[in-house]
Order: C-alpha cells, then structure tokens, then sequence
C-alpha cells in the first residue's frame, strides 16, 4: 500500500499530465484533465431531485447535475441555475398559418404562428425580404413569380423545439379596372386570378331637386384599398340611383332620397358604402341633405334624425306628407301613409315610393333612397339620412358612409346624378 505522501505525489503528476479512465491502455488527450474512454458504458452525472439541487451550497459555475423533478440536465451559471437538455416529452408545436397563399409580387404576407407564450420563434422567408423573422408572426414580400419555402423553428424554455414549413405561391400581378353605372339592379364582380392590390371607389347617387328649387344633396366619394380579398372571391355591387325631381300639384313637393353605392362580399360582408344625397325641398329652402363621410345619416331640415350604427333614418311623423327615411344597411327607412322609406338588401335597395293616392309623390333612388311626397325622402347609405319635413317644405338629410379599406379618400357631397363604382387592381 503507498504511503501518503507517495501518493500525493502520484495524483500530483497525474494532473499535471491529465487523467485518462479506460479498459485500454494509451496517454489522456492533451487537451483534458480528465478523458473518460469506453465503449460499452457512459458517464453518469450526479442525479438528484430539484429540491436536493436548491440546497447545494455556493455551487460553482459551471456545475451540471440532472434533475429528475423536470427530466433536465441542468447547469449553474452565473445567473443562477438553468436547463440545457430535456427530456421533450411534450415538444411545442410549429404549425402556422399564412395570411394569403397564392400572394401577389409586391404584396405582404403575414405568417402567423399557432402556439404564442414562452416559446422563441425563428423563421425563413427563401427570397424573401426580409429573408428571417422573430416574434409569434413576421412579414416578408418577394418581388418575382415563383414557389418559395417559409420555415418555422420553435424552442420553449425547456430547450425543446420543432420545425414545419409551407410552400407559398407567388403570382405576378395583373392590371385593370372596372367601372359600374347605373342599371336599377345588384350587379357583381369576381376577384380576377392575378389581381394583387384591388381598390375600390364607390360614388352615392344625388338626391332628386324640389319642384320650386330646392336642391337635392350631392353622393359621397369613398375610397378604399382591400387586400384581403383573394381570387375567385364575388363581389355584389350596387350602384345608387339618382332620387326622382318633385312635381307639380296642390302644392310644392319634395325630391326623392339619392340612392346608396354598396360593394360587399356574398356572405354580406360590408367593404364600401357611398352615401346618397338627400332629396331637395319643395320651395327655395336651399339644399338637401349632404351624403355624409361619416357612419351616421344626416337629419332632415326640421324633420327627423338620420340614422346611426348601419339603421335606416327616420320620419317626423306617420300620417302626415313628410318624406321618407333613407335605408341602412340593417334596416328599412322609416315610413308613414304617405311615403315609404328606402329598402336594405333584403328589400333588394329599392327606393322608396309615395302611396298611390298620391300622384304627385316621387320615388327615392335605387339604392335605398327614401320616397317623398312633400317633404323630401332621406338617402340611402350606412346609415339612412332622415326623411324632409311637409310644410316649407323641407330638404331631407343625406346618408352615412362606410370604408372598411387602407388607404382611405372620403368625401362628402361631391356626386351629381346617379351614382358611380369604379374598381381597379394592379
């Protein structure tokens, strides 16, 4: 047996010389204080719970245990304990969704990852610029046609991760445009295979002039870009009659409500609404309502309330020769013995019209423009303008508009006669 201190100076050459544990004879790496060599065995690092780790005193950097509480190797840096491997039996996931596929070149796409929270998150956009991304969602454009490949990588805060990837196809953008007049009737038009960026103008109708002067109000302008809408997708398009002119009889009369230009998908998704003008009083009493670049109706000169929040607007009173409201885009104009109020895509947009006993009554335009006998019918919009007050008589209010588009141009009061769409993509 070596004495003591023969054997300090053995361990004492063996660190300077490095360490080797092996079945086989031959000198350490150079490189190691300690090389551990087999074949049929692995080094086994001290297992402990992680209670019994916490409860180590003053542990080095650097120190490494496995946890059998979480199923970690852990190590001791100088932030504190931390898990550099795992077990992964509950990997996360990488599925992610794209916000268009086809896109168009130029276009952004969005790729969004299902699972947020603790995880870190890299992506890949091939060709794309950017060509990398961070975050639970990243965005990248590609300028040229072709089929790329986007890729997700996951980690969680246990080291465990997971990759997927989509292809993404890229379709070169096509140019055109489309304009929509007047016929009295829906009309609709479907998303071409190449159209990238598609922006809309919709112009409301103008409401119908008094029969001594009084003005009908002009249609809005709203202008909107949308592109969330994919090829193949169907578009009905209403584009809003001017409201009929007053006409001569015991008295005065008003004009009919402008009608309202709509473009919103067949599942009745609302994108763009133009509001009517409102119809021109009987007498001088200056213009009628405005079409409005805002969601509510306008009122009507001492008349009724215009509507708010997509309702038809209103009528002063229900036996008496007021005009009637314009429609919304949830509910008829208001309506009385007289005059009925303009009608929502249920009713199929049609204006609104004076009872037969009153001959000299006109109709609101196509579009939901209110009906007048001698107080003027309010337009038809988002939200239906207010019906004209019997007794100067009095103009009635224009509707309320809608944009649901980027890029937006709104004005009020600026379309004669009957209303306009015009959509172009590129």
């Amino acid at each position: 047996m070596l004495g003591l201190p023969v054997l300090l100076l053995v361990f004492g050459k063996l660190q300077a010389q490095g360490v080797k544990i092996s079945s086989s004879p031959g000198a350490p790496d150079s490189s190691a204080i300690l090389e551990l060599d087999a074949s049929d065995r692995g080094f086994l690092i001290p297992r402990m719970s992680q209670v019994q780790r916490d409860a180590i005193v003053n542990p080095a950097v650097g120190l490494q245990i496995f946890n059998t509480t979480s199923d970690c190797v852990d190590m001791y840096f100088n932030s504190g304990w931390s898990s550099i491997h795992c077990g992964c039996s509950q990997s996360p996931s990488a599925q992610f969704s794209l916000s268009s596929n086809p896109a168009g070149t130029g276009n952004p796409v969005t790729a969004t990852a299902q699972q947020v929270g603790s995880s870190s998150f890299q992506w890949s956009f091939a060709s794309g610029s950017p060509s990398s991304g961070s975050g639970s969602s990243a965005t990248s454009t590609w300028s040229n046609a072709g089929s790329y490949q986007i890729s997700l990588t996951v980690t969680d805060s246990a080291g465990c991760s997971d990759s997927s990837s989509q292809t993404l196809v890229v379709n070169a953008c096509s140019n055109g445009s489309q304009t929509f007049s007047h016929t009295g009737g829906l009309q609709t038009w479907t998303v071409p295979a190449n159209a990238c960026n598609v922006t809309i103008l919709a112009e409301g109708a103008q409401g119908g002039n008094g029969q001594q002067g009084g003005t009908g109000g002009n249609g809005a302008s709203i202008q909107g870009t949308f592109n969330n809408l994919n090829p193949g997708d169907v578009l009905v398009v209403v584009v809003g009659g001017r409201g009929i002119s007053g006409v001569s009889g015991n008295s005065s009369r008003g004009g009919g409500g402008g009608g309202g230009s709509f473009v919103y998908t067949q599942a009745n998704n609302t994108l763009l609404i133009a509001a009517g003008g409102g119809g021109g009083g009987g007498h001088n009493s200056g213009n009628g309502g405005q079409g409005l670049s805002s969601s509510s109706g306008g009122n009507g000169a001492s008349g009724s309330a215009g509507g708010s929040n997509g309702n038809g607007g209103g009528i002063v009173t229900t036996n008496g020769y007021d005009g009637g409201g314009g429609a919304g885009w949830l509910s008829n104009g208001g309506s009385n013995a007289q005059a009925t109020g303009g009608r929502t895509r249920t009713n199929g947009w049609t204006g609104g019209s004076a009872n037969a006993y009153s001959p000299t009554g006109v109709n609101g335009g196509f579009g939901g423009g209110g009906g007048a006998e001698h107080g003027a019918g309010g337009g038809g919009g988002y939200s239906g303008g207010g019906g004209g007050r019997n007794g100067n008589p009095y103009g009635a209010g224009g509707g309320g508009s809608f944009n649901g588009g980027s890029n937006q141009s709104n004005q009020s009061g600026i379309r004669t006669g009957h209303g306009r769409i015009v959509i172009t993509w590129n």
